[in-house]
């Protein structure tokens, strides 16, 4: 069936080129025209090719739009590109006449102007989204074009869209991304109608000539230098020079227009009800949501007044398919027909919330959708995407911006909702047999919103082998010989719901561990190859224009990797945040298990442009942050241990030991001479226990990281760390000693304690400081170790220095100066020596 339709389609697009071909004719440029001074070729940069003149003169009476073009190529590809004319004109309602094509050359003008040498064909440039317009494009190939010639065509359209009732609309551009020498505009209207323009981008504003047939509105420009434009903006960007104008006064007017083509008043009530089960209000409209969205076919015959009326919503029920305003129409029938408050809804997908920048006009929209409102609450809905899912609350609608309501007494445009973000949550599982042998991976996929669309549609309307074959070639990029073990899965238990869906797929990997290039160790890599592709943003130069970044979404991706011994791995979590975006990467490991987990968040769509150096250079950082490596010397047998290690570490308790003894021996400050005596407690009971606890603390972690292991010392070299392992080594040795020490002194109460502990809570802070330098980490509130050290010294060190508490319990030296218990102290105020005393 779908041959014979291809075919039939086919035959009908001859059978218009050839019914059409006497719409087009020639004749002389109208009458009613202005003449205008034509420009001399001269440029000075080099360019395939640049308009001398480019004119459109307009006349709403006659329905004719007069265009003139005069371009100079200047190389082989502008001669390429531009030696071949294509005129687009809907001959169902238009007709093309040609005045003028040819060549000025030497000062001649080379006439080549023959009707028989115009091809017409099939414009539809909508046909990849199943929209025909019945649109012709004649076609024209000059002969005999070279470098230097200035190619003049000036020709008419007759005609405008009968749906318009008369009504004119235009974007007029002064200012374009190639050079143009002189740009005209001309617009004639009679002396009842207006012609309402708005400026974007410019201060040009029209001069307007009273004539007796009517007025005539004018706009002259010579652009100094051609627009330049910076890749990747947003597509509802407005950065060049235009006005907008249009005959209608204002969105009521274009509203009282289009009231009557969406008409559904008389004939909603004798449509069948494709539903047939007892729903709630909510439930049924759901229904028929998912019903128009996937029973309805998208395809729009759209030729002269169908790009713009709707057909009747029973024609689109019986004959099964329709485009934007058809399929919403219909939908809009079948809820009224419920009693359900709906309306058509008009929006630009491409301008979205930029819309209101033009002047309101019934050509400025591109696309039609629904608004609903139950129980006091709006809800929009886009007929044309199929495969949705989600009840009302949880149902997709892309960003448009703004719309206008298709309802008595709307007059403005309405703002419309930002879609909520997708989710991609990404679980995946690593199960390795062996170090150096194969693994299996598990891979469950759960997308939210947007995403869970897209997905829904690729499984419905592709086979499941040739989905099965994308992910594993998307999966051979980082596992080169990886194949599957069972067929890829696809969930879809919540469609109705919160719009989630679920994929799994099971693959085993023979070449998990790869060889290094110096053949000395094994190693293997995990990296979340769905956030690369997500976040891989477009390069840049310095611009103050925007950029755009796409719909925020949100990402999660754990990987969890199962193996077969134990595995020293330093916890860590990195961030990277902006205003626009956070990233976050978090390393844990659980002896033989080792989780890496990636979030990424992004709040924006775009950014302006001073912002985009900063962010692409994050993003950089943030891609090379993706790479997690566990690496393995197959030399090194589990568990042996480093010499020269073991030597460091009895050197350090060697020189830490003679310290302390000397410290306990020589540091014996005087008691403070009011002291009373007290044993510990009250506040010092809190840091007597972190004190106890911290040698013990240090000694689990000493060998539960295996400092002593060979193993981990490899690993470090090979990651870059072996100066930070090194330093903690060395700290956590010395800090060994220096706790046993301040126990010692702490609880016989000795004079130094104070100044010692001070020292204490000073280099475990330093040590943290450094530790996080040496190991690149970033200083961030999320550095629990380092908040507690911060934490630690600001309370402690000025307690131990200044509290009376603190004076009158460590009281005691060495040499046993210990001052007897003053039950009735003197007043400190009473010993303060005073002016003029003899000390």
């Amino acid at each position: 069936m779908k041959q014979v339709y291809i075919i039939f389609f086919v035959g009908f697009i001859v059978f218009q080129s050839q019914a059409f071909q006497s719409g087009v004719t020639k004749s002389p440029a109208p009458e009613w025209t202005d003449s205008i001074s034509l420009s001399k070729p001269g440029i000075e940069e080099n360019w395939p090719y640049y308009y001398l003149d480019f004119e459109r003169q307009i006349h709403l009476t006659k329905q004719t739009v007069f265009h003139h073009y005069r371009y100079q190529v200047l190389t082989a590809d502008g001669i390429q590109e531009m030696s071949d004319i294509s005129i687009e004109f809907d001959p169902s309602f238009q007709k093309l006449v040609f005045h003028k094509i040819g060549i000025e050359r030497n000062n001649k003008f080379l006439n080549q102007l023959d009707l028989n040498k115009i091809t017409l064909a099939s414009t539809e440039s909508g046909k990849e989204r199943h929209l025909y317009d019945g649109s012709m494009t004649a076609l024209y190939h000059l002969d005999g074009v070279q470098k230097g010639d200035v190619i003049a065509i000036s020709y008419s359209i007759e005609g405008f869209n009968p749906v318009h009732l008369g009504h004119f609309s235009s974007n007029l551009h002064h200012g374009f991304t190639i050079p143009v020498n002189h740009i005209n505009y001309r617009v004639f209207a009679k002396n009842n109608q207006v012609v309402y323009y708005k400026n974007i981008n410019h201060e040009l504003d029209p001069t307007i000539r009273q004539e007796e047939s009517g007025k005539v509105y004018s706009w002259t420009s010579r652009p100094e230098k051609p627009v330049e434009l910076d890749n990747n903006l947003p597509i509802w960007t407005l950065d060049l020079p235009m006005t907008s104008i249009s005959t209608q006064k204002n969105w009521a007017d274009v509203v009282q227009w289009a009231l009557p083509l969406f008409r559904t008043r008389d004939t909603n009530f004798r449509l069948p009800d494709p539903i047939k089960e007892s729903l709630g209000e909510k439930e049924k409209t759901l229904a028929l949501i998912r019903w128009v969205q996937d029973e309805i076919r998208y395809l729009g015959l759209e030729s002269g007044i169908g790009a713009y009326k709707p057909h009747s919503p029973e024609i689109v029920y019986r004959q099964k398919f329709g485009d934007c305003k058809d399929k919403s129409l219909l939908l809009v029938a079948l809820l009224q027909k419920e009693g359900i408050t709906a309306f058509p809804l008009l929006v630009n997908t491409s301008l979205k919330h930029n819309l209101d920048k033009l002047h309101p006009s019934n050509s400025a929209f591109d696309h039609c959708v629904v608004a609903i409102t139950i129980e006091d609450k709006d809800y929009f809905v886009d007929p044309t995407i199929s495969s949705q899912g989600g009840d009302l609350d949880h149902n997709y609608f892309p960003d448009y911006g703004l719309g206008l309501l298709i309802k008595e007494n709307v007059s403005e445009l309405i703002p419309l909702p930002k879609p909520k973000k997708s989710e991609i949550d990404i679980k995946e599982r690593i199960y390795v047999d062996s170090i150096g042998g194969q693994a299996m991976l598990e891979v469950k996929t759960i997308y939210r919103g947007g995403k869970a669309d897209n997905i829904r549609a690729e499984f419905e309307n592709n086979p499941l082998s040739s989905i099965q074959k994308e992910y594993l070639n998307f999966y051979t990029n980082l596992y080169p010989g990886i194949v599957e073990t069972e067929d890829i899965r696809f969930y879809d238990e919540n469609r109705f719901n919160d719009n989630e869906v679920l994929v799994v797929e099971n693959y085993k990997i023979e070449q998990f561990w790869l060889q290094d290039e110096g053949e000395t160790f094994i190693y293997t890599r995990i990296y979340p190859l769905v956030l690369e592709s997500m976040i891989n943003y477009p390069s840049s130069i310095a611009r103050n224009s925007l950029y755009n970044l796409g719909n925020p979404f949100t990402f999660v991706q754990e990987t969890q990797i199962m193996l077969p011994e134990l595995w020293n791995v330093n916890d860590d979590e990195r961030q990277i945040e902006g205003s626009s975006y956070l990233y976050t990467n978090e390393i844990k490991g659980y002896g033989e298990r080792i989780a890496v987990k990636y979030t990424y968040d992004l709040n924006e769509s775009f950014i302006d442009g001073e912002k985009v150096s900063e962010f692409l250079s994050e993003h950089e950082k943030i891609k090379n942050d993706l790479m997690f490596s566990l690496t393995y010397n197959p030399m090194v047998t589990t568990g042996e241990k480093s010499s020269l290690a073991i030597f460091v570490v009895l050197v350090l308790l060697v020189f830490g030991i003679y310290f302390s003894i000397k410290i306990y021996k020589d540091f014996d400050p005087q008691p403070w001479v009011y002291a009373e005596n007290k044993n510990i407690g009250g506040w010092l009971v809190l840091p007597a226990i972190g004190i106890i606890i911290t040698p013990f603390w240090i000694i689990i972690n000493f060998f539960s990281v295996g400092y002593l292991d060979k193993s981990l010392w490899l690993n470090a070299s090979n990651m870059g760390l072996t100066e930070a392992v090194a330093f903690e080594l060395t700290n956590n040795v010395l800090l060994v000693v220096f706790s046993l020490l301040l126990i010692l002194l702490f609880f016989t109460r000795r004079t130094n304690t104070p100044m010692l502990m001070t020292i204490f809570y000073v280099i475990n802070l330093l040590a943290i400081l450094v530790d996080t330098i040496l190991t690149e980490d970033t200083f961030k509130l999320e550095n629990r170790p380092l908040i507690q050290a911060v934490v630690a010294a600001v309370i402690w060190i000025p307690y131990f220095n200044l509290s009376e508490r603190v004076k009158s319990t460590f009281c005691k030296t060495r040499r046993n100066i210990e001052p007897k218990s003053n039950k009735n102290p003197v007043p400190i105020t009473q010993t303060i020596p005073q002016k003029g005393d003899v000390l």
